[in-house]
């Protein structure tokens, strides 16, 4: 297979301003959205990145008989602990699977909710557990468990009700570019998590005018209860006035973003961005919460969402379903910055997000992400079965272990993480040291982030405004809300519109309806540097019918696939796509009689901005076995073998990477077969 880089400047430097279209966010999202409307209404290589593929070793850890599943595991304080949901109650588990018991069992205040997702993070100080349900019909469901003398062994216990009223404003008064007063359709402190010092606590809450808006503030004690004092809104900057013409601002806005993870010691967040600069695009992003600078983490083409970062600040663990084709047909490949985009978002989330059976796994990424999306990552999958599967873990930070040396996953016999097994899998990264957490610093967000009522997200405009695209034309965008960004009308022409002066996109984009169901329909053509069509017009809810066709400098995909079609279960109507673990490649140059250098790689194809090309990393710490003798790769994937006796050279690097060999002939190099 011949070499092709993907050149950074084609790649990345147009979404500066323009990304890709996927899929907004998971299947909890749809649960969200229904309380709130009850309420209220043979391709080329992509270059390898500094990032090295590790060898994973994946341990099962049984429970007890009377668990009836084991849903988003996460490690407690100690390092020696896991704490995890069964029934909707907290529990807690060694490693081993031994001194099995319930945390939050007959505690008064305890906050569960049938047939919710589950979050439980640590305190530092190994007594308390902040705990949330994240569907909550009517009120916040978050709360702290005060444990003695620790949390795993809690004698005595107690749990507090979290106060989240100061986050959740009932009216926002008018501002920025709206003019009539908004609302907090009803309380949901979504995806609540707490940093890395125990002080401050983020999540997301459910607003008309921006759909979601992320909070962090600072967690109190006061009296029989916690309180969320002083809360900042995280997102990204709306526009000031109906005559701001800064692109970003509108388009950002306008996006759907919900809070994942505190990281780097708490210094900065991640979240999730559908929309924005990539059109209907699922993009993980990280925020300096001191000085609101923002980075994009990944940029690959399909659904990214939920992500955890080593406490080290070694590694991301990121669910996404790259490669797998499941949601990028519904915006397309075609790059441009997007103004609408979150009712379609939120349409798509109960159209294809319940479809939990054809969930991807987990990714081991650098910290810095999927280097503009050439990156694909490590895909955790146990090459030696097809069940269980590794599926979303929404644990963010807590996923991993103190010690940063181990991730607990999430897993299913059939694919959906709503349908546990009485057992919790652990993924072992062998080949690292134990490590000290970075130190924590302060999660407070600096002056940049107003506070609730001072926030005014885009979705809460009503009228039209045309903006010019930082290389040239324009974008003409119509909000016509109902009921802010849950209800109404909306469109979007773009005429000669680019974002780098090279790519030129005309076309328009309409959605219509509820975040629960609606049209949305999308021509756009691309000319230029770059060229391309998208030409989709879907229906969603409850499932999602129509066409999608993009076309990307060559690259052509469709939609929907037929498993995105439900059955009369409400399932998938046929097999779901699968992320195989990728098998290990061998290279081997003789430098000298019986002295041989060998390089060790794996691939993982479907990568690029049009899915086209393979990224291929070194593999770090593999086993080379030859006779009765082994040696180990180092972090560039290379060893030397001295002293060569067997012509069969084995390779093999824990359960995730397919083990492979080589039949050495003295005369040439030679890979594996």
């Amino acid at each position: 297979m011949h070499q092709a880089k993907l050149t950074r400047p084609n790649a990345t430097a147009q979404r500066a301003d323009a990304g890709r279209m996927a899929w907004p966010g998971s299947a909890l999202l749809l649960a969200a959205i229904v309380a709130v409307f009850a309420i209220s209404c043979a391709p080329a290589d992509a270059h390898p990145a500094a990032f090295a593929f590790q060898p994973i070793t994946i341990q099962r850890i049984n429970l007890p008989s009377s668990i009836t599943g084991a849903r988003w595991p996460g490690f407690a304080a100690d390092n020696q602990h896991l704490l995890f949901f069964s029934s909707d109650e907290l529990w807690i588990t060694s490693l081993h699977g031994t001194d099995v018991h319930c945390l939050s069992c007959g505690a008064a205040n305890d906050p569960e909710v049938p047939n919710s997702a589950d979050f439980a993070s640590p305190f530092p100080d190994g007594k308390r557990v902040l705990i949330e349900e994240d569907f909550q019909p009517g009120t916040s469901k978050m709360a702290v468990l005060d444990c003695q003398p620790s949390v795993d062994d809690c004698t005595r216990k107690q749990i507090l009700p979290v106060n989240v009223s100061a986050a959740e404003p009932a009216t926002i008064p008018p501002g920025g570019a709206v003019s009539t007063p908004q609302q907090t359709i009803f309380a949901g402190s979504y995806h609540a998590k707490l940093s890395p010092d125990g002080k401050y606590v983020a999540f997301s809450v459910f607003r008309s005018d921006a759909f979601e808006m992320m909070v962090v503030g600072k967690l109190e004690r006061n009296g029989g209860e916690y309180v969320v004092a002083d809360p900042r809104v995280i997102n990204p900057p709306a526009p000031t006035s109906p005559f701001d013409r800064k692109v970003a601002d509108w388009s950002d806005s306008s996006a759907l973003t919900e809070f994942k993870a505190f990281t780097n010691g708490g210094a900065d967040a991640t979240y999730v961005e559908v929309g924005g600069p990539s059109i209907m695009s699922t993009q993980v992003w990280s925020v300096n919460l001191a000085t609101g600078k923002r980075t994009q983490l990944t940029d690959n083409p399909d659904w990214n969402e939920d992500n955890g970062m080593s406490p080290d600040g070694r590694f991301l663990s990121l669910y996404s379903e790259r490669t797998l084709h499941f949601i990028d047909w519904e915006g397309g490949l075609v790059p441009v910055r997007d103004f609408i985009d979150t009712p379609a978002a939120a349409m798509s989330a109960g159209a294809v997000g319940g479809l939990a059976g054809c969930e991807g796994p987990m990714w081991l990424l650098p910290p810095t992400g999927d280097d503009g999306g050439s990156l694909a990552g490590q895909p955790i999958v146990d090459y030696k079965y097809s069940v269980p599967r590794v599926v979303d873990n929404l644990a963010g930070a807590s996923q991993w272990s103190p010690n940063g040396t181990m991730i607990a996953l999430a897993s299913s016999t059939d694919g959906t993480a709503r349908v546990a097994p009485r057992y919790i899998l652990l993924a072992h990264l062998t080949g690292l040291k134990s490590t000290r957490p970075l130190q924590p610093v302060s999660s407070q967000p600096g002056s940049w982030a107003p506070s609730p009522t001072d926030y005014h997200g885009a979705m809460g405009y009503a009228g039209s405004v045309t903006l010019r695209g930082p290389g040239a034309g324009t974008v003409t965008v119509n909000y016509a809300p109902i009921d802010g960004a849950f209800a109404g009308h909306w469109s979007e022409t773009y005429t000669n519109y680019s974002a780098n002066g090279r790519d030129f996109v005309n076309g328009t984009v309409t959605i219509d309806g509820t975040a629960l169901a609606g049209t949305y329909s999308e021509h756009l053509k691309m000319t230029g540097a770059d060229t391309g069509s998208d030409n989709t017009d879907l229906t969603f809810g409850p499932g999602v019918s129509g066409h999608a066709s993009s076309t990307y400098d060559g690259h052509t995909i469709t939609g929907p696939p037929s498993y995105a079609v439900r059955d009369a279960q409400g399932g998938p109507s046929s097999p779901c796509p699968r992320v195989h673990a990728p098998k290990l490649h061998i290279r081997t140059t003789r430098l000298r009689r019986g002295v041989y250098r060998v390089t060790v790689t794996a691939s993982v194809a479907g990568v690029g901005p049009a899915e086209t090309l393979v990224s291929t990393q070194p593999v770090d710490g593999a086993t080379l076995t030859f006779g009765r003798r082994t040696t180990h790769t180092g972090s560039n994937g290379v060893a030397t073998v001295h002293r060569l006796r067997s012509r069969w050279l084995r390779v093999s690097a824990g359960d995730t990477l397919v083990p492979s060999s080589v039949r050495l002939i003295l005369s040439s190099p030679h890979t594996s077969r």
